[in-house]
């Protein structure tokens, strides 16, 4: 079993799929929510559930002619690929069907601001965001990074050193609003 990633970012998984259960798993935190696990503590069992929506994993079966794929560029094409949504509850992991995450949208039913961010060299432009907005740098466990913001009225500019950083949420009012942003 093995994963080969193109030039183009497209990830080609390689087995012997459907003769033997050999799947790749493309796993990331849900963006749609952006929040990280409710009790993550050394030597406690882990909860992350959030409704059952707190993980989207992508099971992508490997075949001998690498047919089936995961897009690398935007973390959710998949050809083959089948979705599902994980979550942990006191220890116990649970899997379910699930569709493709939306990075574009807020939490779930509570309207979609028209917020935005680009992605530029040295961090992140927001723009049409609530002049208080509160603004968090994230890694992938849900851990807040240092980061400069500047802000001028509706737009702010987010920048960071550390790398690893995946996750730029925006929060106002009851909306609130991820962006991925691997550094």
């Amino acid at each position: 079993m093995a994963v080969c990633i193109a030039d183009d970012g497209i990830a080609h998984v390689y087995g012997e799929y459907p003769q033997y259960e050999e799947y790749a798993w493309f796993v990331q935190a849900n963006c749609g929510i952006g929040l990280p696990p409710e009790t993550c503590v050394a030597g406690t069992p882990l909860t992350w559930h959030h409704g059952g929506l707190a993980v989207k994993a992508c099971k992508v079966p490997g075949t001998l002619t690498g047919a089936y794929t995961f897009d690398l560029n935007d973390h959710v094409t998949t050809v083959g690929g089948e979705w599902q949504d994980w979550s942990a509850n006191n220890g116990v992991l649970t899997a379910v069907p699930g569709v493709a995450p939306d990075c574009s949208s807020g939490i779930p039913g509570a309207g979609t601001p028209l917020w935005r961010c680009d992605i530029t060299a040295d961090g992140a432009r927001l723009s049409n965001i609530p002049a208080h907005a509160k603004i968090d740098l994230l890694d992938i466990t849900g851990r807040r990074l240092a980061c400069t913001i500047q802000r001028s009225g509706e737009n702010a500019v987010v920048r960071w050193n550390a790398h690893g950083a995946e996750l730029i949420r925006v929060s106002d009012r009851g909306q609130q609003r991820a962006f991925r942003v691997v550094h």
